[in-house]
């Protein structure tokens, strides 16, 4: 390990453009040969959206982010109690806070005995794979299926039994082949503009 930091340390002084033959191959696969395929350019780095834009990348999806209702009752939070003590959530057992109380009126709107919180969509599909799912049980999870729920499997070290997109048909024999286990969907495939398939239909 020692040998491999000393060349990469080698590789990265002799100036900026001299790295690792490793990391050049991964970046000039995955990146840079990437820009060829789109008319504007990389997808990543292509033209900035104008003020009259629809944008289509964004996670707000309900159009609040800027709404100033939220974000003043954002900073008299903050001025409240601050950021809290900083820490994950495990940790701080029963006591009620803001977010702990938060948590609950999302149980209640939902009308769920509880709620967890998380970062993100994809921080609560990771969570929970990894919470329900063991080495020992299959999931059989859709071919399309957001990459959270494929890291969530993965990071619980279960075998991924992967079906063919809304084919009931192939998820039957998959089960039939390896035994019960957990069936993963989402709920709405957004890039495909399709919902799961049940035996009921949609």
């Amino acid at each position: 390990m020692q040998y491999l930091n000393e060349k990469l340390c080698v590789g990265f002084a002799v100036n900026g453009n001299n790295e690792p033959d490793f990391l050049k191959k991964r970046v000039e696969k995955s990146m840079l040969s990437c820009g060829k395929k789109h008319w504007l350019g990389h997808t990543l780095r292509g033209q900035a959206p104008h003020s009259g834009s629809v944008q289509m990348r964004t996670n707000d999806y309900l159009s609040i982010a800027r709404d100033v209702r939220i974000t003043n009752a954002e900073i008299r939070a903050l001025q409240a109690q601050g950021h809290g003590e900083a820490i994950s959530q495990v940790f701080v057992h029963d006591k009620l806070d803001q977010h702990r109380a938060f948590e609950q009126r999302i149980a209640q709107l939902m009308r769920a005995d509880d709620a967890v919180l998380c970062m993100s969509g994809y921080c609560a599909n990771t969570g929970l794979l990894q919470a329900i799912a063991a080495p020992e049980t299959p999931v059989f999870i859709d071919i399309q299926a957001h990459a959270s729920l494929w890291e969530g499997g993965a990071a619980a070290r279960a075998t991924a039994r992967p079906f063919r997109h809304n084919n009931p048909g192939h998820l039957e024999r998959q089960l039939r082949e390896h035994g019960p286990g957990i069936v993963v969907v989402d709920a709405v495939y957004t890039l495909l503009r399709s919902e799961p398939e049940t035996d009921q239909g949609r």
